[in-house]
């Protein structure tokens, strides 16, 4: 039961006014008077919010405000349910994968096997995923890049080299390194260097973008290309990238 509370009556006591002396016709002037006017004032047309309650123990007996049905004082109308959070525990050891949440450790395995069976029809899977726009978006990447950043360029879930041959086509002398956690899609890439003619560059390591294998300011430049969606732990992935730029270094990357 919500209590109420009784309008009360409020009166309002008007400041006293002074009435200047005037002349009396016989050239006297009398003395001013002083007036005190007295008003009130109407009860008011909408009362107060009666004051509500809430219980924290749950044990008295007494209405909570969640209770309350939506337009009843405490809950305004129209207000959306909360929304429900996520267990601490699944929010923590879980990321997407697909449209479904795995375990980190899952997603791993996951993203190897998928690369493991399309490693050789890799560029095959984007331009079917991208309708062909990934080549185009490659090539406006390449435009935002200078002789001075490339100079020494980590090309992260580089796989089959594509943006590492790009790379070294452009700018003379860049030395690059490839670094993927798929060991079938380095071995596609180092096949096609040799089809290039290239036997010792790039360099390829096989390394999780979580933990590279490179000692801190390594790189002027980190490129990756479709890469950040597969990384199981993808903060911890970009705080390596952070400890192995040089300052100044740049991070472009490129996703859909």
């Amino acid at each position: 039961m919500i209590p109420y509370l009784a309008r009360r009556r409020m009166a309002v006591i008007r400041a006293p006014a002074i009435r200047s002396a005037r002349s009396a016709g016989n050239g006297n002037r009398s003395p001013g008077r002083r007036a005190v006017t007295r008003s009130t004032v109407k009860p008011r047309t909408r009362a107060r919010r009666p004051r509500q309650t809430v219980s924290t123990s749950g044990s008295s007996g007494m209405r909570s405000s969640r209770a309350l049905a939506p337009g009843t004082i405490g809950e305004p109308r129209g207000r959306l349910p909360s929304r429900r959070r996520m267990p601490y525990g699944r929010a923590m050891h879980t990321v997407p994968f697909g449209f479904r949440e795995v375990g980190r450790a899952d997603k791993r395995a996951l993203v190897g096997d998928v690369f493991a069976g399309v490693a050789t029809r890799y560029d095959l899977m984007n331009d079917l995923m991208s309708a062909g726009l990934h080549r185009a978006w490659r090539r406006d990447l390449m435009l935002r890049m200078t002789q001075r950043d490339a100079r020494r360029t980590l090309d992260l879930a580089g796989g089959t080299g594509d943006m590492a041959f790009r790379i070294r086509r452009r700018f003379a002398g860049a030395a690059v390194v490839v670094a993927d956690a798929s060991a079938e899609m380095l071995e596609v890439g180092r096949r096609r260097a040799l089809d290039r003619g290239l036997v010792h560059e790039p360099d390829w390591i096989c390394a999780d973008a979580a933990a590279l294998p490179f000692a801190d300011r390594s790189f002027s430049q980190v490129v990756c290309a479709f890469g950040l969606r597969n990384f199981a732990e993808l903060g911890r992935s970009l705080r390596e990238v952070r400890r192995v730029l040089r300052p100044g270094g740049r991070f472009l990357a490129l996703e859909f």
